[in-house]
This record gives C-alpha cells, structure tokens and sequence, in this order.
C-alpha cells in the first residue's frame, strides 16, 4: 500500500474555498505526499473548487505526490 494522509472537510467557512482547501492539502503533506479528502458535505463544494485548490497546492508544494478529492458528484484525482 501507499502511505496517505486522510482528511474530511466540510466545515470550511472562508469566502476562498479554493484556497481554504489548498492549506488542508498542504497540512496534510507534513503526514504524506499522498492526500485524500472526503469534501462531501461542503456548502459550496464543486469541481471546480477542487480542481483550483489542487493545481495551486501542486505548485507550492514540491513534496507533494498525489491528491484525490471525493466531493458530492465528484472523484477527482492528480498525481505528480
């Protein structure tokens, strides 16, 4: 198996989710360069969210390898 740091959002209260979001991911390399995150139940959650906190976490983040988010209608996947 692959280590992977597992985090559950849905309480994010910030007018930027996507940025919100982008520190969730980057706290979570401090455990794994391989994140998941549930982002079911997140008011405002979207694709699109995802996929901006995602790329912008990618490029400040060297460490870190891949990021799956499950959001409500979602499975998004990007790997290094």
């Amino acid at each position: 198996g692959v280590l992977t740091e597992f985090k559950a959002v849905s309480t994010l209260t910030s007018k930027d989710l996507s940025n919100a979001l982008k520190k969730r991911i980057i706290e979570g390399v401090g455990q794994s360069g391989n994140i998941l995150i549930d982002f079911r139940g997140q008011a405002g959650g979207t694709l699109e969210i995802a996929q901006s906190a995602v790329e912008r976490a990618f490029g400040s983040n060297s460490n870190l390898q891949s990021v799956r988010i499950i959001g409500d209608g979602f499975d998004f996947s990007k790997t290094r």
